[in-house]
């Protein structure tokens, strides 16, 4: 379905600790910045910290039992279940399928997550021995979505290649810091609001 933000009333997020805006004050996480310059729209934050895939999934598929007339959705996540070892090829089929749906029943936005810096690994997030391999799968898949995205004709934004790969972006090597929040709301401002 398409995009229209010309029309929308509302727009719910759906991912992880990205889109709830872990590591900040609840008015300086992205979804909250893009509300305050853009109040004709209703933003709903429904991010949860720690959620896999098939988490976010299951959360949005709460909202599609009933209609959503000039409603927009939003969906990012992978991050944790490449931390928590999940193979990435196995990301990629529950995605493709997941969206194929959803594509057909709702107006959908999809978010390919940030890469991490080795902050992460001074932080606790994940090993050293684990970095390289994981941002190599984080941006393989982000790569897959990408192009998924244009065949299937969804909208996307791309926050791996437009977000600064820099620890003073970073909050702990995986979530922005205030800073890089603001930065989030300014990438996906042009999509998110009139």
């Amino acid at each position: 379905m398409d995009w229209d933000i010309q029309n929308a009333n509302s727009i719910h997020f759906f991912g992880d600790s990205l889109t709830a805006g872990y590591g900040t004050l609840p008015q300086y996480g992205w979804i909250y910045q893009i509300s305050r310059r853009c109040p004709a729209i209703q933003y709903y934050n429904h991010g949860l910290c720690g959620a896999g895939l098939e988490d976010i999934f299951d959360s949005l598929s709460l909202f599609l039992s009933s209609p959503h007339e000039n409603t927009l959705f939003f969906m990012m996540g992978g991050t944790n279940d490449i931390l928590s070892g999940i193979r990435v090829t196995h990301l990629e089929k529950m995605m493709l399928s997941e969206i194929n749906k959803l594509n057909k029943k709702i107006p959908l936005c999809i978010g390919i997550p940030p890469l991490m810096t080795p902050l992460s690994i001074t932080t606790g997030w994940q090993t050293h021995f684990a970095f390289t391999k994981n941002n190599k799968d984080l941006k393989n898949y982000g790569s897959f979505l990408k192009a998924n995205c244009i065949d299937l004709d969804i909208l996307f934004i791309d926050f791996s290649t437009a977000f600064p790969l820099d620890n003073a972006w970073y909050s702990d090597g995986i979530h922005p810091n205030e800073k890089g929040y603001s930065k989030f709301a300014d990438i996906a401002a042009p999509y998110m609001s009139i």
